[in-house]
C-alpha cells in the first residue's frame, strides 16, 4: 500500500479554497435572513382604515382595529409599576431578534431595567393573549442628536432574543426610500393611540391602522414653525393623523408589491388636539447609525 502524503502547499490551497466556500454560505445565509423580514404569516386587512374612507373618532385618529395579529413587527413598550402591572409607554418594531426600533421619547427617566417589551400583541390591556412574548430590557441607546425636534431615533436591546413566528416578526429597514415617501403617496401606520385629542379622547386597547398620506415638508413646517429636516416625513392629514400614544409607531409599505414590507418612519410629535399632520423620522436617514449599534443592514 502506497500512502501520497500532500505537500504543505497542496494543504494550503485545500485550506483556502474551504475558507471561501464557507464564506459563500455565510453571504448566502445572511441573504436568506435578511428575506426572512418584513412577511406577514397573519395578513392585513388593506381595506380597513384605506385611504377612501375617511372615518374620524377612532384611534389612530381616523384608523380601525387592524386584523389581529396581521403586523408582527409591532410592540408595546411598557413600565412596571409598584403593583406588578406594565403601563403602556410607546409603541416600537422588531427589527431582529434583540432589537426594537422606537423614538427617543422613551428613554425619559426610567431605568432599562423597569422596561418590558411585549410583541405578538392585539390587545395591550390583555396580558394573557397566549400568543404574546414579553421580555425586558438591557439598554436603551438613544441617538446622540436628538433634541426635542430633531434625530427622534432610539434602539432597544433586549435581554433574552424573541423567537420569531407566525405573531412576532421582523420588519425590513429601506436602505433607499426616494420613491416611498414624495408626496401624494400613503403608507401604513398601527399604533395604540388615542381616539381623539388629549384632553378628551381615549387610549384604544385593540391595534389599530390607518393608511396615511404623505405631504410636503412645507405642510409641516408652516404648522409647527419649524424647520423640517431632510431626515424627516411630514405625514397625515387633519381627519387621518397620529395622537398621544402613538410615538414609536410606524409607517410601512410594500414597495415591490412581492408582501415584503419595510418602515420608513416613525411616529414622532404630533399637533396638540390630534388634528393635524404629524412629523415622523426618517428610517433611511439613520443606516449607518442602526447597522453601527446592531449589524442589521438596510436593505
Amino acid at each position: 500500500m502506497v500512502c501520497v502524503v500532500p505537500t504543505l502547499s497542496i494543504v494550503i490551497s485545500v485550506i483556502f479554497q474551504m475558507r471561501a466556500v464557507l464564506l459563500c454560505l455565510a453571504a448566502l445565509v445572511a441573504a436568506a435572513v435578511a428575506q426572512q423580514c418584513g412577511q406577514t404569516p397573519i395578513k392585513p386587512n388593506l381595506f380597513v382604515g384605506a385611504s377612501a374612507a375617511a372615518q374620524t373618532g377612532k384611534a389612530v385618529i381616523g384608523g380601525q382595529p387592524v386584523n389581529a395579529y396581521s403586523w408582527p413587527w409591532t410592540v408595546a413598550i411598557c413600565t412596571n409599576d409598584w403593583f406588578g402591572n406594565c403601563n403602556f409607554q410607546a409603541a416600537g418594531t422588531v427589527i431582529g431578534s434583540q432589537w426594537i426600533l422606537t423614538s427617543a421619547l422613551v428613554q425619559g427617566s426610567t431605568l432599562a431595567k423597569d422596561y418590558r417589551v411585549q410583541s405578538g400583541v392585539y390587545d395591550e390591556s390583555n396580558k394573557h393573549e397566549g400568543t404574546e412574548q414579553v421580555v425586558g430590557i438591557n439598554g436603551i441607546f438613544v441617538h446622540p442628536g436628538w433634541d426635542l425636534n430633531h434625530n427622534d431615533i432610539a434602539l432597544l436591546q433586549l435581554s433574552t432574543p424573541l423567537r420569531f413566528d407566525q405573531f412576532t416578526q421582523p420588519i425590513c429597514l429601506p436602505a433607499n426610500d426616494v420613491d416611498q415617501v414624495q408626496p401624494g403617496q400613503y403608507q401604513w401606520f398601527t399604533g395604540w393611540g388615542y381616539t381623539r385629542d388629549f384632553q378628551f379622547g381615549v387610549t384604544t386597547k385593540n391595534l389599530q391602522q390607518a393608511q396615511l398620506y404623505i405631504d410636503p415638508t412645507s405642510v409641516c413646517q408652516s404648522y409647527y414653525a419649524n424647520s423640517i429636516y431632510d431626515s424627516q416625513l411630514c405625514v397625515g392629514t387633519p381627519q387621518k393623523t397620529t395622537c398621544n400614544d402613538d410615538v414609536g409607531g410606524p409607517l410601512v409599505q410594500q414597495p415591490k408589491g412581492d408582501g415584503t414590507w419595510f418602515q420608513y418612519g416613525i411616529s414622532s410629535y404630533r399637533a396638540k388636539n390630534c388634528d393635524a399632520a404629524a412629523v415622523f423620522t426618517r428610517v433611511s436617514s439613520y443606516c449607518p447609525w442602526i447597522t453601527s449599534l446592531t449589524g442589521i443592514q438596510c436593505i
